[in-house]
């Protein structure tokens, strides 16, 4: 059995096969599913879900949706270029992104102090942002 079953058919038939990103944001009012084009598309927690679809030559979907991203929503910005011109970017992380870190914490040393006391393995983790320290505190720092 292979993997677009219904769209391997359609296309041994010599029909046109395309393509749309379909995408789902589950927000607290109410999930909305988006897409690149135009119109209301039926196919079918506050998930991210990005999937792709497959239509025959009358836009009839082939087969079901193929999960291409699955997430959690972080951030919103918009702006607006005019009256009539607004743009949202919208950033989604994994399931997993966060998944090396304590239930409910973080990774400072405050942090590490409360969990473990006297543990100096994030002493500096701020000052360890964009800079270079070697392994052996013997060794001098160097800017390069």
């Amino acid at each position: 059995m292979g993997l677009f079953d219904a769209a391997g058919a359609a296309a041994l038939a010599g029909e046109t096969i395309t393509a749309e990103v379909l995408a789902v944001f589950d927000f607290r009012d109410a999930p909305q599913r988006v897409h690149a084009g135009f119109g209301t598309l039926r196919a079918g927690g506050r998930d991210c879900r990005v999937y792709l679809q497959l239509y025959g030559a009358d836009l009839a979907p082939l087969g079901g949706l193929y999960t291409l991203y699955r997430g959690v929503m972080d951030r919103l910005t918009h702006a607006a270029a005019g009256p009539d011109a607004w743009t949202a970017q919208l950033t989604a992380e994994t399931r997993f992104s966060r998944r090396g870190l304590p239930p409910f914490g973080n990774l400072t040393d405050a942090d590490q102090q409360r969990r473990h006391p006297g543990d100096a393995g994030l002493f500096d983790i701020a000052q360890m942002i964009n800079r270079r320290r070697p392994w052996n505190p013997e060794i001098p720092e160097t800017n390069s």
